[in-house]
């Protein structure tokens, strides 16, 4: 280990003033082969010979310069962190300069919020960042609450189909189906489908949010219709 990292070292200690050594290079004759001289045997490849007390100022030098390498690295991340919380200010500040303001409704939650504003519920997040002063520790929302918001460039445009439906604790699309089609839950695949912005996956879904669902006639309608076809 120590032989194929020795010109590294040599190099660091040479910079320090530490080292200052003779080489000494053998070539031992075999039985069947004459003697070479030592001037014959000298290549860029040398064997270099080191005492003890040489390799404890090594490893001594090799300490130093690990401890002030880090002791470097850790002064580049901070600058690099303040950096980033400036650049970070300087983001909020533009941002901030375009908002605009929503004001909460009854019952509605962060994530409904996001939907209504940007299409999309996984939104929140940046919702949260930019008003955490105004939101308590579990996100919930107050009627009237005033949010900040960065508009879109286009103005997000839904209109849900059928009858609204909201949420509530403890639903999954079964039991909704079971609520609004007279007992039958074999029908939350076409509520599923008729609120696919809302609801991505259909084994998730949010207390909040608001679905729409189609009557139960036009329902089976569409259901003949499929049928036929």
């Amino acid at each position: 280990m120590r032989s194929q990292s020795l010109k590294a070292l040599l190099l660091l200690l040479a910079t320090q003033g530490l080292l200052i050594t003779s080489c000494s290079t053998k070539k031992a004759a075999t039985h069947d082969e004459p003697s070479v001289s030592e001037q014959d045997f000298i290549s860029d490849e040398e064997v270099i010979s080191l005492g003890d007390d040489l390799y404890s100022e090594i490893d001594e030098g090799m300490n130093q310069q690990t401890s002030f390498a880090a002791d470097n690295i850790y002064d580049d991340v901070e600058q690099v962190e303040a950096f980033n919380s400036s650049i970070k200010e300087d983001v909020y500040k533009v941002l901030s300069d375009n908002f605009k303001v929503y004001k909460t409704k009854e019952g509605e939650t962060l994530m409904w919020v996001a939907f209504k504003l940007y299409g999309d519920y996984r939104a929140w997040r940046k919702l949260k960042s930019w008003n955490e002063e105004v939101l308590d520790f579990d996100l919930s929302l107050a009627a009237g609450t005033e949010l900040k918001y960065e508009p879109m460039t286009s103005k997000f445009q839904w209109q849900g189909k059928g009858n609204p439906y909201l949420i509530l604790n403890g639903d999954s699309l079964s039991k909704i189906s079971k609520k609004v089609y007279n007992g039958e839950i074999q029908h939350w695949k076409s509520i599923w489908l008729n609120n696919q912005l809302q609801v991505r996956d259909p084994n998730l879904i949010f207390a909040g949010f608001t679905l729409f669902y189609l009557p139960y006639e036009e329902l089976k309608r569409e259901l003949a219709s499929d049928e036929k076809i």
